[in-house]
């Protein structure tokens, strides 16, 4: 990368819920195949060689920094903690600077556990503090402020544009809850930290765990910040027009106090991809998501694990329903696996044409529309039917649009 390029542009690669469980914590044995197979269609499995082909392909497009959105860990082992750190430090010794913050499955889980033979046990978690001085070299000993109330920090991209990394996971007494919000501490030193931004004409990029947004009518509660109006109207006061996260799996855009709420899907679960953000000037903002690279079969392998994984939860529900046969029980779930596949994957507009005529789709209107997967799989068709993959906007010009 040229020195003039970056000095007029910055360019992140943004990833979340990467949901590693350390190597040295299980043995592909009963008790953790009956864990992968029963979960929710995350490759644990393969999770280390997907997050070090990830993390070489981003080394090699040698962005400005990386950004994790939270959930590093599938249950906050310490373990895992460390064999994280280890694959960050390879790409921080590359000259690329790593931006972690919190997820509700990285600190005080009570679920940390590893998988040797038929056996299940409790490993060591981390606290709030042994989390932070984990990912000291990973934007905590970076921060040009920290926030005393939770892990919240910002450091500063580019003279134009300052990263405020966001600890909306809520804890009481170190344990997480199902539920995420910025305390009114952590509001009040969030916009001391957005007044000194502006003060030096920087724009803030905002990143959390916890959505800005409501992505979806389904997903809301436990999804997005219960104070999300409050935060979004808080951001928007200073100029922010973009917000990064995660914690869906979902590759999904929403607006939320006229700021775009970019949730970056999992690496961990199919189509295993990871966005590239770049900023021109200070201003243009460009995004993408990028899939991993990986053999052919292995990619149908893994479509397949995930999307079998969803039908035999849809048929685990369809089960009673007596008005239906067999055979159209399992067509209707495979339709809807296929449905949540497109749907996660950010492409679901490339559905629009064969609902109108798909038979399954008329089946689940007809026969199956007093259970919760009929409600589910109508939101999607009443979500934006736009690529979710791609986002394109103006910082300056469009803050400015907004306060006339």
């Amino acid at each position: 990368m040229s020195e003039d390029r970056r000095q007029n542009s910055t360019k992140i690669a943004v990833t979340a819920d990467l949901h590693l469980l350390a190597q040295s914590l299980h043995d592909l044995g009963e008790a953790f195949l009956q864990m992968y197979h029963n979960g929710d269609g995350k490759q644990t499995k393969n999770g280390t060689k997907l997050i070090r082909q990830m993390f070489s392909e981003i080394r090699k497009a040698h962005p400005d920094a990386v950004l994790i959105a939270g959930d590093l860990t599938l249950n906050g082992e310490r373990a895992s903690h460390e064999e994280m750190v280890e694959q960050l430090r390879i790409v921080k010794d590359d000259g690329i600077s790593v931006y972690v913050l919190p997820g509700n499955h990285d600190i005080g889980r009570i679920d940390a556990k590893g998988y040797f033979g038929e056996e299940e046990f409790s490993v060591p978690t981390v606290t709030e503090h042994e989390f932070a001085a984990i990912y000291e070299d990973f934007g905590y000993g970076q921060a040009v402020s920290r926030d005393p109330n939770s892990l919240s920090y910002v450091v500063k991209l580019s003279d134009q544009n300052w990263l405020f990394c966001l600890d909306n996971c809520c804890r009481i007494n170190g344990i997480p809850q199902r539920y995420g919000e910025l305390s009114e501490a952590s509001l009040i030193w969030l916009e001391e930290m957005l007044k000194k931004a502006r003060e030096v004409e920087a724009f803030p990029i905002v990143a959390g765990h916890y959505n800005l947004a409501y992505h979806n009518k389904v997903f809301k509660y436990g999804f997005t910040m219960r104070n999300h109006n409050e935060v979004g109207d808080l951001l928007r006061k200073y100029q922010t027009v973009l917000y990064l996260s995660g914690h869906m799996h979902m590759q999904h855009m929403k607006f939320q106090s006229g700021i775009m709420d970019i949730a970056t899907s999992s690496p961990a679960t199919y189509p295993h991809q990871y966005g590239m953000l770049q900023i021109d000037h200070g201003n243009k903002a460009y995004y993408q998501t990028q899939q991993i690279s990986m053999d052919i079969h292995e990619r149908e392998h893994f479509r397949k694990f995930y999307q079998n994984n969803f039908k035999k939860q849809v048929l685990g529900e369809l089960e009673h329903k007596s008005n239906l046969t067999q055979d159209e029980k399992e067509r209707m779930a495979a339709f809807a696996a296929k449905m949540n596949l497109f749907y996660f994957s950010g492409y679901f507009y490339m559905m629009e044409a064969e609902l109108g005529n798909s038979e399954e789709w008329a089946l689940w209107i007809e026969k199956a529309n007093d259970i919760f997967f009929y409600t589910y799989l109508k939101s999607m068709i009443y979500d934006s039917m736009r690529n979710h993959n791609i986002y394109t906007d103006s910082i300056k010009r469009k803050q400015t649009d907004k306060q006339v």
